[in-house]
């Protein structure tokens, strides 16, 4: 078995509609895997670490306005941003 190779990389919308959507070809793949797979590395790396932290919301600036999982999250069972006693269900 050899050595893997980029074939081809494409963005894929499927939509239902008309033709039912549409494949186009990224432009400079052959530039971008190995980029991808470089920042993947890094990004193993980094939470391969015991201290590395896994926030729920690490871009905050980015979080959609309607999430269908939101109320599996329980964040604020776990969340420092509130107060300790709250977050505990307890009352002075």
């Amino acid at each position: 078995m050899g050595k893997a190779r980029t074939v081809r990389l494409a963005y894929w919308q499927a939509n239902g509609l008309g033709d039912g959507g549409k494949v186009s070809d990224i432009k400079g793949s052959d530039e971008l895997v190995p980029a991808m797979l470089a920042l993947v590395e890094k990004m193993a790396a980094h939470f391969a670490k015991p201290g590395t932290s896994y926030p729920a919301l690490p871009w905050p600036r980015y979080v959609p306005h309607f999430n269908d999982y939101a109320h599996l999250e329980r964040i604020a069972e776990w969340s420092t941003a509130g107060d300790d006693e709250e977050m505990a269900g307890g009352e002075e």
